[in-house]
């Protein structure tokens, strides 16, 4: 199905020399021509397609005046939509400006406002919301605000109008109103707006119940009464075409006043299932054209072979005197489902867009009649092919590689046109500065000739946009022309701000050998918010920071100031410290008496300036003041530091604000909920002191690989040794795409190819995921879990019938196991899920959350979860199997989706052995299991030799006697034996287990007694032993004995100590042949993703029984399962310690792993199976 809403140009002065555009809810954008020929024939070429408007592009709203075409993407298969904005080429082609997340369900979209200060309202059906945006002129889009409204009851047409339903935005004739109307609440919303473009709600115009007032249209013009206004309304629910005077009341707002309600297919009968669309006027205001969907009132032959179909209609009305419609006919409308149409400037053409037969014609008009004739042109508008959203971006520094001095370098303007249109994410990052970040993009924008927006910029000073403590204080701004540096200071929220142009108009004696310029600096000056009173400091102007935004224009005056404020008693201009020169202080005295903290924006030494070469830039002036700094103090050599914080490239804390910038553009061009993790980012520069040194030692929180990339047009002198080496060095700007690997299908492995291509939609399983989280079952009673996988199974293999598929339950209690037999019985591979959960009650606070409880195998009720992830454990191999079963031509062999119950006790598999697994499946030549664990989302890992430790569990009971509290003498209280009992234990891997070795050695439970004046008779301890080798493991559990019967020995118990087994796990152990085959795929296709040295679990797992029973190799991978902005953030805030505070971990009663993780463990499944058994 496909929607194809179209724009014709309204530039175009003819037919002859029209552009139209045209999106498609395939995902596709085009740009087409229609071109006529000497014979009077016409033909639709494609001119551009593109797919830089999402997946589902519902409308588009041209601004021909700027050049710029806003595209909305319903967000069809997402919680949310976006607006995008493209910049047209005069040949057609599309760049894609900004691309924004909204509330859901944006169709339709309308521009307001003034010339210079341009607004997008946006209506959204399934958001039932108004939006409005700010429009910058070179397409930048910023929201404004939003208002979102709700019905109490349903409406007249209830599986319509179950909420309301904003389907179209469109202005009145004056401009001042935007008109909403809402087929859900059978209202037309009005809206006035105010300067900043926020709209206000003003009366709206109430419909018939069970309108659906869908699209509307106003028209001007002489009537019988003189200038008039009409309103006509389309109702899709009714089929209905209403007209409305309108008059426009003194206290504001509109008056509607129906005139007429006519059918969209005048007298006659509506045909069941119609629905009424789209409205135009004809450009001469004599004709209205509304559009008919699913009528199939005409038989037409078809363009492609000939064969008969049905067209929908094309209803025509002419305008009377009154206002009022008269019908006049129906005409086809050369296909299925005429969502939209639109007419030339001439009237003489009308396109239509076909949504149900994926194509757009052309048909003539005669201007005279109003009647619509015959097809004169068609086009297929195809879908797009599915792509991989780019896991890498770019970085760019300006001057000396996009700009030299302020001439754009040859080929930058193709280099970030190429980028946009492959929706390849960038920005530049740039230690220039002295201009807001707004008229810096404005600047670029028209030298570059690239639409840019202010998301994709980071200038050296843009990071103290964000220190917020500072602006409410003052501050001394230094650098840049005239009063620059104040104004980006002013816009970033400092409210005092200080210059040194500022002090020395109001105190020249300050630098006297500035005097040259004293009236260049009144020019700009400001007066100071307090005098400079040495004789009454509390009085005097005081400093609170030191900022350097640019390059100084006068270094004396700059640095004088600078000087006065670091020698300074607490900032207080005019003042000496007491404490300078002071030996017994740290520092020597110097920056010890509340003098303001100093900040460089900028380090580079040099920049690429006109001149042949180089010239000084912000970073000389450090150094110079740096060098006046020493001469003052002694300097180093006399053990005096001049503190400071220097932002900008090489610096860390510029990259990781980029990283952050550039991860935010990515979620506005692509939806974060579609993101996988940013894996490398190519820092492009012409400094290696700069931006060759910050790529190469910048270690990124999230992992990004940044790797860095020198050109020659720059500050790099080809044939010169660079002071930082660079991954690469090229030309110029556009070489430097090319010494890279792009990644799309080309470049994608073949089994990569198979799981992207293959793999189903997500959504359904996702829905499980919380269905089992919300539902789990605890060990040997998964009863209902099973019945589940079951009939998911079921579901499943019904929809391959051609493929050989058995379910076999029962299995060791409620084990379950599925074969899929696809053209030959081998190699035969195992994947396994676990089913249970755990006696944890959950503290997640998700709506899905667990409440549930149980009676365990012991008797006791207890709250159970899925606190392990084998919920999720459960979905992934579902998903995988579906995904398996739709690439069945691509493989061959036997695979067993196997379901574990009882994993939580070690025992589960054992059950499934002895219960007859192999004797209902083949054994497997691998077994191939999985867990998500409480790792950062986003990345999967394995490892060759051992995986998980062995686990070894006991109750131990030991025996005393009773008796009262107040005669312990007469007793022997088990409770103390216990205590002894569990300290003695701790020592053993202390003392008896090699250092280079491991063990653990944990009582997780002591239960005694009932009563406080009562020593009980018995005391019980649960003990859990993990190992990683066989001798440890044997010497520790032989220790364990050794301690348990020694303790109660020497307390004189009565009877020896019970010591009983509860669970025992093996050793889980990946064979390092079969690994070293799934690591070839998971590398391939995870990419930087992927850790083939993934640490060891301290967990123990059973699944290796299933491998190990009939002497086959195991596979195990884990994957993560931790928001990785959560994971993040607290790397940020206090690293790894950090971390295991705020992230939970696995058996957690707050632990769930995120719904995006479930896709790693999917591919992880899948991606194992098929290194087994793809086709070569």
């Amino acid at each position: 199905m496909v929607n194809i809403p179209l724009l014709l140009s309204a530039s175009a002065a003819s037919c002859t020399a029209a552009n139209l555009f045209v999106a498609s809810y395939g995902g596709t954008l085009t740009t087409l021509s229609l071109d006529d020929s000497d014979d009077g024939s016409y033909s639709l070429n494609t001119a551009y397609s593109s797919t830089s408007c999402g997946e589902s592009p519902s409308w588009l709203t041209l601004d021909s005046e700027r050049g710029i075409l806003y595209c909305l993407d319903e967000g069809l298969t997402s919680p949310n939509g976006t607006i995008n904005s493209l910049r047209v080429d005069e040949d057609g082609g599309l760049n894609l400006v900004s691309s924004q997340q909204s509330i859901s369900g944006p169709v339709s979209s309308v521009l307001y406002g003034s010339p210079n200060a341009r607004h997008l309202a946006v209506a959204h059906y399934s958001g039932s919301a108004v939006s409005y945006w700010q429009a910058g002129p070179n397409g930048s889009l910023a929201l404004g605000g939003s208002q979102i409204f709700t019905l109490d009851t349903p409406g007249a047409v209830p599986d319509r109008q179950d909420a309301p339903h904003e389907h179209e935005a469109i202005l009145d004739p004056t401009g001042q109103y935007v008109i909403v109307p809402d087929l859900g609440a059978d209202l037309v919303r009005v809206f006035s707006y105010d300067s900043s473009g926020a709209l206000s709600e003003e009366e709206p115009l109430s419909t018939e119940a069970g309108t659906g007032p869908r699209h509307a249209a106003f028209w001007t013009g002489k009537s019988y009464y003189g200038n008039a206004t009409y309103f006509y309304l389309v109702g899709e629910l009714d089929n209905s075409l209403t007209t409305y005077s309108v008059t426009y009341p003194p206290a504001g707002g509109l008056s509607f006043t129906e005139v007429h309600k006519e059918s969209t297919f005048g007298d006659a009968p509506e045909p069941e299932g119609a629905a009424a669309a789209e409205i135009e006027i004809s450009p001469d205001n004599r004709f209205v054209i509304v559009s008919n969907r699913n009528d199939s009132s005409f038989e037409i032959s078809s363009t492609y072979n000939g064969t008969k179909q049905y067209s929908d209609s094309l209803a025509t009305f002419s305008i009377q005197p009154n206002g009022s419609l008269a019908f006049e006919h129906l005409a086809p409308a050369g296909g299925s489902f005429p969502r939209h149409f639109s007419l030339n400037g001439d009237g003489d053409l009308i396109a239509v867009a076909l949504q149900y037969d994926s194509k757009l014609v052309v048909k003539k008009r005669d201007v005279q009649t109003g009647v619509i004739g015959d097809e004169v042109a068609s086009i297929s508008i195809p879908a797009s092919q599915p792509s991989r959203i780019p896991d890498f971006a770019f970085a760019f520094d300006i001057d000396g590689v996009l700009l030299r001095s302020a001439d754009p370098l040859p080929r930058a303007h193709k280099a970030l046109s190429y980028l946009q249109s492959e929706r390849i994410p960038f920005i530049l990052l740039t230690n220039g500065g002295g201009k807001h970040e707004s008229d810096r993009v404005a600047e670029l924008s028209d030298k570059l000739d690239i639409p840019l927006d202010i998301s994709m910029f980071v200038q050296s000073h843009t990071p103290f946009a964000g220190m917020d403590h500072y602006k409410d204080k003052t501050v001394l701004v230094c650098g840049g022309d005239g009063g620059k540096c104040r104004d980006v200071a002013e816009k970033y929220g400092y409210k005092t701000v200080v210059t040194p142009g500022d002090i020395y108009a109001a105190y020249p004696e300050i630098w006297p050998f500035s005097k040259n310029f004293l009236d260049y600096y009144k020019s700009f000056a400001r007066p100071l918010p307090r005098p400079i009173d040495a004789a009454n400091p509390d009085a005097s102007l005081k400093i609170d920071a030191v900022f350097v935004y640019n390059d100084p224009r006068d270094w004396g005056l700059d640095a004088a100031v600078i000087l006065d404020v670091l020698l300074s008693r607490e900032g207080i201009m005019g003042t000496l410290s007491s404490k300078n020169g002071d030996r017994s202080l740290p520092n020597r005295g110097y920056l010890q008496d509340g003098q303001p903290p100093l900040y460089y924006s900028n380090p580079d030494l040099w920049w690429a300036a006109k001149y042949h070469l180089s010239r000084l830039g912000q970073g000389g002036f450090r150094e110079a003041l740096e060098g006046i700094w020493a001469a003052v103090t002694g300097g180093e050599r006399n053990g005096v530091e001049l503190k400071k914080e220097v932002i900008g490239k090489p610096f860390r804390m510029t990259y990781q604000f980029a990283e952050e910038r550039l991860n935010r553009h990515r979620e506005d061009l692509f939806g974060k909920n579609k993101l996988d993790p940013l894996k490398r980012v190519y820092m492009v520069g012409d400094n290696p002191e700069s931006d060759i040194r910050g790529a190469n030692t910048y270690d990124s929180p999230a992992g990004t690989d940044w790797k860095s990339v020198l050109v020659k047009t720059g500050v790099y002198q080809e044939g010169s040794e660079p002071s930082w080496k660079p991954r690469t060095i090229v030309s110029d700007v556009y070489d430097a795409f090319f010494p890279f690997p792009r990644q799309g299908p080309a470049e994608m492995s073949k089994i990569s190819k198979l799981i992207t291509t293959h793999r189903p939609d997500l959504g359904p399983y996702e829905a499980l995921y919380k269905h089992l989280h919300a539902h789990p079952e605890l060990s040997f009673q998964e009863r209902e879990t099973a019945a589940t996988m079951k009939t998911q199974l079921e579901t499943i293999f019904a929809r391959f019938p051609a493929l050989k598929t058995f379910i076999h339950t029962d299995i060791g209690s409620h084990g379950l196991a599925a074969v899929l037999r696809n053209q030959r019985d081998t190699p035969v591979v195992l994947l396994r899920a676990d089913m249970d959960a755990l006696p944890v009650a959950e503290l997640t606070g998700l709506p899905y959350a667990s409440t549930k409880t149980m009676t365990a195998l012991d008797g006791k009720v207890k709250p159970t979860m899925h606190a392990c992830g084998h919920d999720m454990h459960m979905s992934a191999l579902l998903a995988a199997a579906e995904t398996l079963c739709r690439a069945s031509d691509e493989w061959s062999g036997t695979i067993v989706f196997c379901f574990q119950p009882a994993e939580e006790l070690g025992k589960g598999a054992q059950a499934m052995v002895e219960g007859g697994l192999y004797d209902r499946v083949p054994v497997p030549d691998v077994v191939i299991g999985g867990h998500v664990m409480f790792h950062k989302a986003g990345t999967i890992g394995t490892r060759r030799g051992l995986v998980a430790s062995a686990a070894d569990s006991y109750n131990l009971t030991i025996h005393g006697r009773s008796g009262h509290a107040s005669q312990p003498h007469r007793t022997c209280d088990p409770i103390v034996t216990a205590a002894h009992t569990i300290t003695r234990l701790q020592a053993i891997t202390a003392r008896e287990v090699d250092p280079q070795d491991a063990a653990v050695v944990s009582v997780g439970y002591v239960h005694a007694g009932d009563a406080v004046n009562i020593i009980p008779a018995s005391a019980d301890l649960g003990i859990d032993v993990r190992t990683f080798s066989q001798d440890t493991r044997t010497r520790v559990l032989d220790a364990v004995r050794r301690v348990v019967d020694a303790e109660s020995l020497a307390a004189g118990a009565p009877k020896p100590p019970l010591l009983v087994e509860t669970r025992t796990f093996p050793f889980l152990v990946n064979d390092e042949q079969a690994t070293r085959k799934v690591e070839e795929v998971y590398s391939a296709h995870f990419g930087d993703a992927y850790n083939k040295e993934a640490q060891r679990l301290g967990g123990s797992e059973d699944c290796g029984i299933l491998a190990t029973s009939v002497g086959r190799p195991s596979v195990f991978f884990t994957y993560g399962g931790t928001d990785p902005e959560v994971w993040e953030k607290a790397e940020r805030e206090g690293g790894e310690e950090r971390v295991r505070e705020v992230v939970p971990i696995n058996h957690s009663g707050y632990f769930a792993p995120i719904i995006g993780a479930l896709r790693f463990g999917v591919e992880g499944y899948v991606g194992g199976a098929l290194a087994f058994l793809v086709k070569e």
